[in-house]
């Protein structure tokens, strides 16, 4: 089963794909961070992270649980 991870940008009202999630400090930021599928910086105070279970629904869509 393939980790996927997408995320609900609150102040967007706008659900993005996940790339990458930062939890470590790097050069570039020092608060943990996701990177959308558009290479946008969000914060995680500013999303909601949701991981996919491995199951789909009845209509073959993927199923995610938030955090």
């Amino acid at each position: 089963m393939t980790v996927k991870f997408r995320a609900w940008v609150k102040d967007m009202g706008e659900m993005v794909g996940v790339h990458m999630i930062q939890l470590e400090p790097n050069s570039a930021r020092t608060e943990p961070h996701v990177l959308d599928q558009h290479n946008d910086v969000h914060l995680l105070d500013e999303i909601v992270l949701m991981q996919f279970i491995g199951l789909h629904d009845m209509n073959g869509k993927e199923i995610y649980r938030g955090t």
